[in-house]
This record gives C-alpha cells, structure tokens and sequence, in this order.
C-alpha cells in the first residue's frame, strides 16, 4: 500500500528556498535538486517506516544526490514532510518544526 507524501507549509518553504539558491548558481542545478526530492519524497511513501524514529516522531531520509535531508512524519496514513534541511544546519533548526502540527 502507497501511503500520500504531503509537504508542509514549512517545508514547501525551504524546498523554494534551496531552489532559487541552487538556481542562482546554476539553473541545472536547481531542477536536479526538486527532482531529487520529489523522487525521494514519492519513495517514502511506498516504504514510510524504513527510516527510524530520530527526534520526536520525525524520522529522516537522505536525499539521492544533494546534501539535504528531508525530515518526516507519518499521521494517519499519510507521510508529512516537515522540513527539508542541508546536512550542514545545526540540530537547533529543527527544535521549532519537530511536533509541530501545522498543516
């Protein structure tokens, strides 16, 4: 069974965010990375509990190419991604986006 992958309104922030940054550097760039999120968003949703538990009730899973994470969880059947991050950002990102429940 395919679980629904939605992206919160945080994450469909950041996801425009790192966009125009990578576009800003090379246009190529920035459709791989949407590509590569998307692709590995529509994944989780086949296999949503493969990934462990890591903070809260969120999980995390490694993006194909770029160095980002997208960070998740599951409610309801459906796999809510709530923030997608670069490997490089510091655990206090995240403290205000873990648990949140807006939609």
């Amino acid at each position: 069974m395919t679980h629904p992958v939605r992206f919160r309104a945080d994450a469909r922030r950041d996801m425009l965010q790192a966009t125009r940054w990578l576009k800003d550097i090379a246009a190529d760039q920035a459709r791989r990375f949407t590509d590569d999120a998307h692709t590995t968003a529509e994944a989780l949703g086949a296999f949503p509990e493969a990934h462990p538990v890591l903070r809260g009730d969120a999980r995390r899973v490694a993006l194909g190419v770029f160095k980002y994470h997208l960070w998740y969880t599951i409610e309801d059947g459906t796999v809510w991604i709530v923030a997608v991050v670069h490997q490089s950002r510091g655990p206090d990102y995240l403290k205000r986006r873990i648990g949140k429940t807006q939609k």
